[in-house]
């Protein structure tokens, strides 16, 4: 027997919803005023109930929808008679039965454990189906259903509340019951549009979407894996997996000035969120996602062959020794820990079960942190026995000749702790491919003090020299316990520029995220803009052959022929230049479409602007509970009234930090969300993460201005707001920075101190004060940090975006810091546990 349809299933349940509830409630309104209360309950009771007792012969199970409502009713009738038919009970029987079940429903939603999911897993698995373990997908899927549903009971029991002491019994009759079944069921049908929409996104819905688009380029420019052709119309198209074969689209672009690139390969992300990593690396350009550690694998699985964001290949886990970093991350997979040659088999096997498209290990160092080199030998011959490449993490010298000795294909990452020398050079040649992700390296330099980014750098201007095939890779990540995080997508365009700058041509860079990639991870149906292959293409204004900044200008992503929308940063007018009047619906300059012609998908609220006007009167509560649990930071969570001044505020917390307890202790602790850090007078750090040692050495201090300070000069600098201004403000511009203007670096610095420094009381008045002075800050009002404690957001407006700190007043604690990274989108956040003295490690 075929399975039915996603929609099938959805419109079935919403049919039962409305005959179960929609039914009793009008007879509940009905029948009062010629029965009574008691027998219109009676009805509305029975109706549930018969109809749960009719399906359950025909289809052989209960119906939970029917079952619920009969026992609701049935309930509400025995109160009210128990109460001798008092008229408050009746009034207020729906309010208790309603209201903690919307409770019940936003408590999940905030928890990320919707319990709309739970039931459609449950139903699934009284199917005889074995759903796969919950991932993240599927729990956005149902949080924003969950929380709108979960609002609308809620309001439908405050409603009732509030009728109930306002209106007479009759009256309360006539009306409630009408405005209670509106709210519910306008919960119900947006909830239900809600995940019409999720699935719409992702291609899960059976809708009539266009099974072929053509686009022709005219006049464009190509990379051919080495240079630019001459000028030439490309055309390109794909068949999707559903829609109408007869509805054909053409979309003609003008490629006047414009360079045609194929859809760029990241090689080396990690699929932490989903769907919205991927989604972030195609508005990029970046096409496909060579994923280098994701589990489980049915989540990793579950995001394969989604439309419109990059195609997913991955690695699935990763092989560590037991006592190794990764094998401390949070819910790394206990199949992942190898302690000797005798487990690469089962492991290897593990994987080919999992469906990985190639292995990666991780090598750390010697065991237990590490793999020996005979248990990478062993990994990497199993998994070539079963015809996978093997990708090695080597971040050192010895991690570097090691994985050479084992035989792996690729090597992720460059040493930092020294530099590579012609043997060790002439054992890569030839053989092996090198990812450097040198903007991992970049930010990993900003966190160590042992790493060395010039030596990266070096490293990758000798491999290069050497012949050595290098790779576009960034190690973009949102995962827990990672000290640097480069944002998808984004990233992979600096990496470019970063290549350049270790010696690669412009060329040579675009080819080493294109054809490279796709040839040595055997990619055949894409890297290159060649016939049969794969319509995955990037479009950018100007040459990038000439100036590699110009892979950023993108106006086009096409993922198998279907263009991506939010594609890249906003144009430059004189990137809009070129293809002015090409695809001009999107200027809305031509007449519009015939819908059934048109391959752009009209935007969902713009089809369904009176659902979007129900949503927000009556779910509004949902909706703020949703999108403060997304990706949207806390900054989304932002209630009460605008705030005073910043200069009010920021004096008055002056005060307060004034008149703080210093403390006593030998160590500063600052305790973040991944890691401790313990910095003693003398400058030493230990670094503590889940209670072990993780590494030792002396801590660069902190910076203001031009200055990096110690533990004892803090004690010396001046607490006159004034002169911390004039430093503040003359804060010098970072060499690693190189797109972070003063302002925003001065105020960053200021505010590191405030939350990590051992600063006296007087030095952290006088640091609220300077802030008090300097121009750019305002107060956004009170908020929740990421790890839900309540302050005051600042936010300074900088040269290169917006930087906001989260502040208590009520102890002058920094909770959190977010500043600016390369441009406005990319941000990275800092969130101060606590910081403080103590008199011991650990």
């Amino acid at each position: 027997m075929p399975k039915p349809s996603m929609r099938a299933v959805v419109i079935r349940i919403t049919v039962l919803a409305l005959v179960n509830v929609g039914l009793p409630t009008l007879a509940f309104i009905l029948l009062p005023p010629w029965v009574g209360v008691v027998p219109a309950l009676v009805v509305g009771t029975a109706i549930p109930a018969l109809f749960v007792l009719i399906q359950w012969p025909i289809r052989k199970k209960l119906d939970p929808i029917g079952a619920l409502a009969a026992v609701a009713y049935g309930i509400g009738l025995l109160v009210f008679v128990a109460s001798g038919e008092n008229p408050f009970v009746l009034k207020i029987q729906e309010a208790v039965l309603v209201g903690p079940v919307g409770i019940v429903l936003l408590i999940s939603a905030i928890a990320k454990r919707p319990l709309l999911m739970t039931v459609m897993r449950y139903a699934r698995r009284r199917k005889g189906e074995s759903p796969t373990p919950a991932n993240d997908f599927e729990r956005r899927l149902w949080q924003a259903p969950t929380a709108v549903l979960g609002s609308a009971l809620l309001v439908n029991a405050l409603t009732t509340i509030t009728l109930a002491f306002t209106l007479s019994t009759s009256t309360f009759l006539i009306i409630h019951k009408p405005v209670a079944f509106l709210i519910t069921l306008a919960g119900i049908v947006i909830a239900v549009l809600l995940v019409k929409r999720r699935l719409a996104e992702v291609g899960a819905w059976a809708g009539k979407a266009p099974k072929r688009v053509t686009t022709t380029i005219t006049g464009v420019r190509v990379f051919d894996g080495t240079q630019l052709t001459e000028p030439q119309d490309v055309s390109f198209s794909t068949v999707f997996e559903n829609g109408d074969p007869a509805v054909r689209t053409d979309v003609v672009v003008d490629g006047s000035g414009a360079t045609l690139l194929p859809g760029l390969i990241d090689a080396h992300t990690h699929t932490v969120r989903g769907r919205d990593d991927l989604a972030s690396l195609a508005r990029w350009g970046a096409t496909t996602a060579l994923d280098m550690a994701t589990w489980p694998a049915p989540f990793a699985q579950a995001m394969r062959h989604q439309p419109g964001v990059a195609d997913l290949r991955t690695a699935g886990t990763p092989a560590t020794g037991p006592g190794g970093h990764h094998a401390g991350l949070p819910n790394f997979p206990k199949d992942g820990l190898i302690a000797s040659p005798d487990d690469a088999a089962s492991f290897v096997a593990r994987r080919v079960e999992d469906g990985v498209d190639y292995v990666k290990i991780i090598l750390d160092g010697p065991p237990p942190a590490g793999l020996s080199v005979d248990t990478a030998k062993a990994v990497v011959a199993e998994a070539h026995r079963n015809g996978l490449r093997v990708v090695a993490h080597a971040a050192s010298l010895t991690a570097y000749r090691d994985a050479v000795a084992a035989g792996v294909d690729i090597l992720t990452h460059v040493p930092m702790d020294g530099l590579l020398d012609q043997d060790d050079i002439e054992g890569i040649a030839g053989s092996v491919a090198v990812v450097p992700t040198l903007v991992m390296m970049e930010g990993m330099a900003r966190t160590r003090e042992d790493a060395d980014y010039a030596s990266a750098r070096e490293n990758v201007r000798r491999l290069h020299r050497a012949g050595v095939r290098i790779l576009a890779g960034t190690d973009a990540n949102a995962a827990p316990g990672i000290p640097w995080s480069p944002p998808h997508g984004a990233s992979l365009h600096h990496e470019l520029e970063l290549l350049v700058d270790a010696g690669l041509t412009p060329a040579e860079a675009i080819a080493s995220a294109t054809t490279l990639t796709a040839d040595t991870f055997a990619l055949g149906d894409r890297g290159r803009v060649e016939v049969g292959l794969r319509g995955d293409a990037v479009l950018v204004h100007g040459d990038p052959t000439a100036d590699i900044g110009v892979t950023r200008d993108i106006t086009h992503v096409w993922i198998e022929g279907n263009r991506i929308s939010g594609a890249g940063e906003p144009p430059s007018a004189q990137a809009q230049a070129p293809v002015e009047g090409a695809v001009r619906e999107d200027s809305g300059q031509a007449p519009r479409h015939d819908a059934r012609k048109d391959a752009v998908v009209t935007p969902y609220w713009k089809r369904r602007g009176v659902i979007a006007v129900v949503a927000v009167l009556a779910v509004a509560a949902g909706v703020v509970v949703t999108h403060g649990n997304t990706d949207a930071g806390p900054a989304a969570a932002q209630h009460g009234t605008r705030a005073q001044s910043a200069s009010g505020f920021l004096n008055d917390v002056a005060e307060v930090a004034a008149t703080q307890p210093t403390g006593s202790g030998k160590y500063w602790k600052t305790h973040l969300k991944t890691i401790d850090v313990y910095t003693s007078r003398s400058m030493q750090s230990t670094y503590v993460v889940a209670g072990k040692t993780v590494r030792e050495g002396k801590s660069p201090g902190w910076r203001i201005g031009a200055r990096r300070l110690g533990w004892n000069a803090l004690d010396h600098l001046p607490t006159n707001p004034a002169s911390l201004v004039r430093q503040i403000e003359n804060a010098r511009k970072d060499s690693v920075q190189e797109n972070e203007d003063t302002g925003t670096l001065g105020f960053v610095q200021a505010s590191t101190l405030l939350a990590s420094a051992p600063a006296s009381p007087e030095l952290r008045g006088g640091l609220f004060r300077a802030l008090a002075q300097v121009k750019g800050v305002s107060v956004v009002g009170t908020v929740k940090d990421s790890a839900g404690r309540s302050g005051t957001e600042l936010a300074f407006h900088g040269g290169v975006g917006t930087t906001e700190v989260i502040v208590d007043p009520k102890t002058s604690t920094l909770l959190e810091l977010v500043a600016p990274w390369r441009n406005e989108k990319d941000q990275r956040r800092t969130t101060y546990l606590s910081a403080g003295l103590t008199d011991r490690i650990g």
